[in-house]
């Protein structure tokens, strides 16, 4: 299992991650990152994601795998709000 950083999403604020569902490709950008200030078992710290994607479809919470720049990361997401600008995602780290 990958254990991921708040140094690998950090310098990617703003930018899209492509994720393959089904036949279709839907882009999430990367909203924000956020360093969760409490104890952790990781030893690289606790944090969040946060992703916009389209209003449409809602992903349900699942791991899905998001590509950016040639890289795949398999992350669990959860969709955790949804207004006209699109759907909010939340990858929790912790």
């Amino acid at each position: 299992m990958v254990e991921y950083r708040l140094e690998d999403f950090s310098g990617a604020v703003g930018e899209q991650f492509d994720l393959a569902v089904g036949d279709a490709t839907l882009s999430l950008k990367l909203q924000d990152v956020r360093p969760i200030p409490s104890y952790s078992l990781r030893e690289h710290g606790s944090f969040s994601l946060y992703w916009l994607g389209p209003v449409e479809p809602i992903l349900p919470q699942a791991t899905y795998e998001l590509r950016r720049d040639g890289k795949t990361y398999a992350i669990f997401i959860v969709p955790i709000a949804r207004d006209q600008s699109g759907t909010t995602y939340e990858a929790v780290f912790n």
